[in-house]
């Protein structure tokens, strides 16, 4: 075969990909291509322009079965596969599979599929680029598929984290002008959001035998069930203010907010504790006692303490 019937060859393999492709192919040599396909209808290329062009050529292709473009959308799972037709493909010499990229794959797994579908080039003798093209996708899905189960996975995993796993959150509110209406709303919240909790007071008042302050709550139960507490505990009417106007909890600290495995390293977790319980004190060191049967007289890293 002639230099010039093996350069035919590259140029009709190249129009049927970019037929095949479309919009989803780039020229990289464009001008070499341009030049060859020139010299060829001309019949004028030299041999020495037939032992040097090469073509090269970029495909976009998607994870999900069909190839980019202008149709694919914005959150398919793309790659770029790059290509090279050196000067002797294909009569004496193989395909050249260049480089991959994708943003969905790590540098590690990229490079692996590139060399796993380099083992599918063919000896020189056929054309094989758009085989080689659909051998590449079709590992590329198979590698994508992959890692969306894996992610699929990581987020079931999240989300049973976020809504099974045992949370403790501790919160102190400054006063409850009317206690008794209070403890009843946050003893309905934690029974709707499944939550445990130990509620701390000193003794009410001795004027009007419904304030109580000092408070200090303890949660236990789910990430969302604490979430939803917190939330109801800033947007809802849950006391009165100096006037009987009912009003929002706007004294309330939240010292802590974490698993229940998460303890400074030697400390025994947190207790567990079930039901509602209110528990006035009678002094600070009292409350601490009562903080530290559960393991939560501490806060992060243990150096500072709630009360």
């Amino acid at each position: 075969m002639t230099t010039s019937e093996n350069l035919r060859r590259r140029l009709d393999e190249t129009d049927a990909l970019i037929a095949i492709y479309d919009e989803a192919i780039e020229l990289i040599s464009k001008d070499e291509v341009d030049a060859a396909r020139q010299a060829v209808e001309e019949e004028s290329t030299s041999e020495q322009t037939h032992e040097t062009t090469s073509f090269s050529l970029r495909v976009t292709l998607r994870g999900d079965g069909d190839e980019g473009g202008a149709t694919a959308s914005v959150d398919a799972a793309q790659c770029e596969v790059t290509i090279r037709m050196p000067s002797g493909y294909p009569e004496k010499e193989p395909l050249e599979l260049v480089s991959l990229m994708s943003d969905r794959l790590s540098r590690e797994e990229g490079t692996a599929l590139l060399q796993r579908a380099r083992e599918f080039i063919p000896d020189a003798g056929e054309e094989c680029a758009y085989q080689i093209i659909s051998d590449v996708q079709q590992l590329f899905k198979e590698l994508v598929a992959k890692v969306r189960s894996i992610e699929v996975e990581k987020r079931a995993a999240d989300v049973k984290d976020e809504e099974e796993t045992d949370y403790h959150a501790v919160i102190s509110i400054d006063h409850m002008n009317e206690s008794r209406e209070y403890l009843r709303i946050i003893k309905k919240w934690c029974e709707s959001n499944g939550l445990s909790a130990r509620v701390y007071h000193k003794p009410p008042c001795r004027e009007s035998g419904k304030r109580v302050e000092g408070v200090m709550i303890a949660l236990r139960g789910s990430n969302n069930g604490i979430k939803s507490f917190l939330t109801r505990l800033r947007t809802d009417l849950v006391d009165v203010d100096s006037k009987g106007n009912k009003c929002k909890e706007r004294n309330s600290t939240l010292l802590c907010h974490r698993k229940s495995t998460t303890v400074k390293d030697g400390e025994r977790p947190i207790a567990d504790f079930d039901g509602f319980l209110v528990e006035p004190y009678r002094d600070e060191t009292a409350l601490e006692d009562a903080l530290a049967k559960l393991n939560l007289l501490h806060v992060g890293d243990g150096s500072q303490r709630f009360v």
